[in-house]
């Protein structure tokens, strides 16, 4: 048996080594990038003293990108071409406009070259005729999805025939008058001699930008103090959603948004029976047939349209004359229990009743104006049960100030209120493909009543938010969303139909996920304040990182703690994303306070010596590269991504042995 193990033992002793050199071998394989294919073509043929212009064709490898040149951010390395000739003068570069594509998790969009794309180039060649070669240098730094590589270099050359310029024709017989000699005492634009190589070193290529690129990321300029009222509070609510998606052009969120609460207005009882009724007055007054009843619906929603566009352009009219109001704790508190108690009449506990001369108008109608008018007026009819709801966007628009988009919010909950109508006066079936009206209807009238109690309690927040509890609001709103989620599943008593519980369940599901995110948004305020007092006077509030160095790794692993060895570069999109999104966390900062953090960099202009070392000792193939060793230096895990601190901390925990 011993013999039997001795074997054994020597057979894995002997294949360990092969093991290691395969895994070196792959690793080197895996590390070694595929270069774009880079391509110089000039004409065959260019005059002496003529500008030679050329196109340098570049081909990056399948989900490789470089980075467009000028770069989005001054972090990034752009694409570059260089000539190598002596003597020949790169005179131009055109560089291509990129595609805009979120790269490596980078929050915003950056210019990229992938694919095939062609830079052209113009040279200036020294005197003298015969074959000319040109060679060039392209420099690059390329990643793909997972990972980014150090920046590289590839050759490219082509070859020109410079002739002589021919001799003009003889004028008359006469031969040519050769041009005179230029006087020796006249300027000639520089006072410098002549390089004796024939090239000024000095001088650069005129770099033609991309047209329609960003430019350079530029830092902003704060405004001077006296530029701003002091103590102006951040948007919030849809204020902030309507402000920042104008001010990013993102409009898809807030639109989806404006409709929804326009198509939920038609839910409420007020409404939704009315909507059978208009389809046969449109049904009535047109019996030409389906066209005639578009024509009717479109003046239906025309009119809509322009009672809700009013609506926003007077509230963000009052805002901007009296908007200072929304900065007072005691309006927005006022403003919070008139949102709350209107919300009540939304649960029944109050009615509220349109003027007889409104309904009396509703009922007189006819032909197109008939229809104009009903749309002019049913934004009012749906007061009784919208009413609270539609207040509250009212009060958010008053907070954006502006009229167009005043107009244009409350104009997209109009089209969304109308929308149903249009549709189904197209459709031939009209009013048929509408479910019935039943206690679906109590049961999404209260569904928006705690959405307008929402509001409500948004504005109670603002007035008193500095005189609650530290980390209060978080515990409000979670209560809130637990609360309402109860409601709808213990006390909403409308029935029992398959669209009530559809409605309640899909509502409870919103609502969870709501404590949920707020849950979260709690536990990284508490980190944070850990942090904080832990970081106390000295002011340790980040990962204190060790450069690395063959030493600084012995003591770590003779510290008897966890190594976490993070390899970066200043070329790194993702390693960016990384630090950003983990590494910056107040939670992971907590976990690795009793780690022993070292830092690898890799950054443009490291030491080939340091990069091979850090490469073979920590098995780098590409960056990001982060290990995390045992105590006393055995790898546990390696990251080429990260997502979230969780699964750094995870890793910790495990290699600590406490999991």
């Amino acid at each position: 048996m011993a013999i039997v193990m001795d074997s054994i033992r020597t057979r894995c002793f002997a294949v360990k080594p092969l093991l290691v050199l395969f895994g070196g071998l792959l690793a080197a394989l895996s590390w070694a990038q595929e270069p774009p294919q880079v391509v110089l073509n000039l004409p065959g043929k260019a005059n002496e003293g003529e500008v030679v212009r050329g196109v340098v064709a570049v081909t990056f490898a399948p989900h490789m990108h470089g980075y467009q040149n000028p770069p989005s951010e001054d972090w990034m390395i752009p694409v570059r071409v260089a000539v190598t000739t002596p003597k020949v003068e790169l005179s131009k570069v055109s560089y291509p406009r990129g595609q805009l594509k979120v790269i490596g998790g980078i929050d915003t969009p950056a210019f990229v070259y992938d694919g095939a794309i062609q830079i052209p180039v113009e040279f200036k060649l020294p005197s003298g005729s015969g074959k000319r070669e040109i060679a060039i240098d392209f420099h690059y730094q390329q990643c793909d999805e997972n990972n980014c590589f150090p920046p590289d270099v590839v050759s490219a050359r082509g070859l020109v025939l410079v002739e002589a310029p021919s001799k003009p024709p003889l004028d008359n017989g006469k031969p040519p008058v050769d041009p005179p000699v230029p006087d020796a005492t006249a300027p000639t634009g520089t006072t410098d001699p002549p390089d004796p190589t024939g090239v000024d070193e000095r001088s650069e290529p005129t770099v033609v930008p991309p047209s329609g690129s960003a430019p350079t990321a530029t830092t902003d300029v704060p405004s001077p103090p006296d530029s701003q009222p002091a103590s102006q509070p951040a948007e919030s609510g849809l204020a902030a959603l309507v402000g920042q998606s104008i001010r990013s052009g993102n409009y898809v969120v807030l639109v989806l948004v404006l409709l929804l609460i326009g198509l939920a207005i038609n839910l409420t009882p007020c409404v939704y029976p009315m909507i059978p009724v208009t389809l046969s007055f449109f049904a009535s007054q047109a019996p030409e047939g389906r066209s005639g009843r578009v024509w009717l619906g479109v003046m239906y929603v025309l009119g809509i349209g322009f009672t809700y566009g009013l609506a926003g352009g007077i509230a963000a009219g009052v805002g901007a004359a009296f908007g200072q109001l929304f900065t007072m704790p005691w309006f927005n508190f006022a403003l919070g229990l008139l949102l709350i108690g209107l919300a009540l009449s939304m649960f029944d506990l109050y009615q509220i009743r349109l003027p007889g001369f409104i309904s009396n108008a509703l009922g007189a109608r006819s032909g197109a104006v008939g229809a104009l008018i009903m749309g002019l007026l049913i934004g009012v009819a749906a007061a009784p049960c919208a009413g609270p709801l539609i207040f509250a966007v009212f009060a958010e628009a008053a907070k954006l100030k502006s009229i167009p988009l005043g107009v244009t919010m409350f104009g997209a909950v109009g089209i969304g209120l109308g929308l149903p109508y249009l549709v189904l006066a197209s459709l031939s079936v009209g009013a048929k493909a509408l479910p019935k009206a039943g206690g679906w209807m109590k049961t999404a009238k209260a569904v928006l009543g705690l959405l307008v109690i929402g509001f409500g309690l948004n504005y109670l927040l603002m007035a008193v938010n500095r005189s609650l509890p530290e980390f209060a609001e978080y515990w409000i709103w979670i209560a809130f969303f637990i609360g309402s989620s109860l409601y709808l599943f213990l006390f909403e008593n409308a029935g029992a139909t398959r669209a009530i519980l559809a409605i309640k369940g899909v509502t409870i599901l919103v609502l969870g996920g709501m404590a949920g995110m707020y849950y979260e948004q709690l536990q990284t305020a508490l980190k944070e304040k850990e942090l904080a007092v832990l970081g106390g006077d000295s002011g340790a509030t980040r990962i204190q990182w060790i450069p690395f160095s063959d030493q600084a790794f012995e003591d770590a692993k003779a510290s008897g703690k966890v190594i976490v060895v993070d390899g970066t570069a200043d070329w790194c999109a993702e390693c960016k994303v990384i630090e950003k999104n983990v590494l910056d966390k107040p939670e992971t900062i907590v976990a690795m306070r009793d780690v022993v953090a070292i830092k690898v960099d890799w950054s443009t202009g490291v030491d080939p010596e340091y990069q091979r070392r850090t490469k073979e000792l920590f098995g780098i193939v590409g960056l990001p590269h982060l290990v995390v060793h045992k105590p006393g230096g055995q790898q546990s895990r390696v990251f080429t991504h990260l997502s979230t601190p969780k699964e750094l901390i995870d890793a910790i925990k495990e290699a600590q042995g406490s999991e």
